[in-house]
């Protein structure tokens, strides 16, 4: 299963992103298998679960996000 996100990494009241920010995000992606790279405000995420390095909690938590996703913006992402 392969999903695709957009990860905003704005924050309220945050004015801009640093690069340090993106890059460390970028960096802890990649540490668990997770293919990410900068668009605009956020990162273009690409999640594949037969790849990805994700604990029993961490799997947990992508599958209520996944379902919470789903049930507001559809049955598409």
């Amino acid at each position: 299963m392969v999903s695709n996100f957009y990860l905003d990494l704005r924050s309220p009241g945050r004015q801009r992103i640093t690069e340090k920010l993106v890059e460390q995000s970028i960096d802890l992606c990649r540490s668990r298998g997770i293919y990410a790279e900068r668009e605009g405000n956020g990162l273009l995420v690409r999640v594949d679960l037969r790849t990805c390095y994700l604990n029993p909690g961490q799997a947990e938590m992508f599958n209520v996000a996944i379902g919470y996703t789903r049930s507001v913006h559809g049955n598409h992402l």
